[in-house]
């Protein structure tokens, strides 16, 4: 984009590029309209890139909360594939419920 700049300065001051007004103005013109538009677009750019950047952040964030909720899984599956409840006391029966109430929250 700079050079497109630089050749347009260029032809501004070739007077044969530039022969008369209208042909500058054009040229003038055509070079403000170009350096509007490249910086939209790299307005924008930064804009996707920012977005693109925070849902990489959001999906390692989940990434994260799920690896936690899959070690808590797991923990709880063989927590209740195990109750321990054959021949057990009233006491660390009632203690092993409030367990499994507790993984049912």
């Amino acid at each position: 984009v700079e050079s497109v700049f630089n050749i347009c300065e260029v032809l501004l001051h070739d007077s044969d590029a530039c022969a008369n007004e209208t042909e500058c103005d054009s040229i003038q013109q055509t070079s403000r309209s170009l350096d509007r538009r490249w910086r939209n677009i790299c307005a924008m750019s930064m804009e996707r890139r920012m977005k693109i950047e925070e849902t990489w952040r959001l999906w390692q964030r989940f990434l994260d909360d799920y690896s936690r909720f899959e070690d808590w899984l797991n923990s709880s599956e063989r927590t209740a594939a195990k109750p321990n409840s054959s021949e057990v006391l009233y006491t660390h029966a009632k203690e092993e419920l409030k367990k499994f109430e507790a993984f049912q929250r």
